[in-house]
């Protein structure tokens, strides 16, 4: 969205889910969060607006429809998304972000009502269970199924042995591939926050380490240990395979 102002752009985003991940307390959950890296940190991120009342979020009513649409405003993060494998640079730059965002989580005192998404075992077998839908619309074949529900049990098995401290634990992103960050001037900004919500950093790091290649997983988690070294990541050679 563009204004009068010169080189000035927003996003307006349009709510219009009923789950209950988007509901009016989880939205703002979010922005308060991006409101509190905005003023904490360096990082250049899609900082919400308030509106003319001084609320992160504007309610409203839609055209012969009772159901309320809740409307966010954000500045608009200029960068263009790679459509390519980072450069070796490219890829150091964008786990410092990560560790930036992380050694935030780790300070931070979440307020009251802060409401949003619990990346653990739970949350692997609901989105499992979802899963599992595609094969009564024969979109998924049982024995195609059977291996992901391998995989989920043995990942599950790994987020189980997890400790969680303030070292471990906070949070995340949780999404942070090649689509939701963009780079400026060679410099990754992270965009699209809508699936942040509370995880280990460990799970945080692998989300982006499934987008890198082989080398660019090495030298991601150089990169972020050099910048903030996190105590848990020793020995997690299991990253690298």
């Amino acid at each position: 969205m563009n204004t009068n102002e010169e080189h000035q752009k927003y996003l307006m985003k349009i709510h219009i889910s009923t789950s209950s991940n988007k509901t009016k307390e989880v939205i703002e959950s979010e922005l308060t969060w991006l409101e509190a890296l905005d003023r904490d940190t360096n990082l250049c991120i899609p900082t919400p607006i308030r509106n003319l009342v001084g609320d992160l979020i504007t309610e409203t009513s839609a055209f012969h429809n009772e159901n309320k649409l809740i409307i966010t405003l954000h500045r608009w993060v200029n960068g263009d998304v790679l459509n390519r494998e980072p450069t070796s640079n490219e890829t150091a730059n964008l786990a410092l972000i990560m560790a930036t965002l992380h050694k935030h989580s780790m300070q931070w005192n979440i307020p009251d009502g802060f409401n949003r998404p619990i990346y653990n075992s739970d949350n692997l077998f609901t989105t499992l269970n979802q899963l599992k839908q595609l094969l009564h619309l024969e979109l998924l074949s049982s024995e195609e199924f059977a291996y992901v529900e391998q995989s989920a049990l043995k990942i599950s098995k790994v987020i189980e042995r997890q400790k969680r401290s303030c070292e471990s634990w906070g949070v995340i992103h949780s999404d942070l591939h090649e689509s939701n960050y963009v780079f400026y001037n060679d410099n990754p900004r992270p965009i699209d926050f809508s699936n942040c919500g509370h995880g280990f950093y460990l799970f945080d790091v692998a989300e982006t380490l499934l987008h890198l290649s082989y080398d660019n997983r090495k030298i991601f988690i150089a990169s972020y240990i050099q910048n903030y070294f996190i105590k848990y990541l020793q020995g997690e050679s299991f990253l690298l395979n």
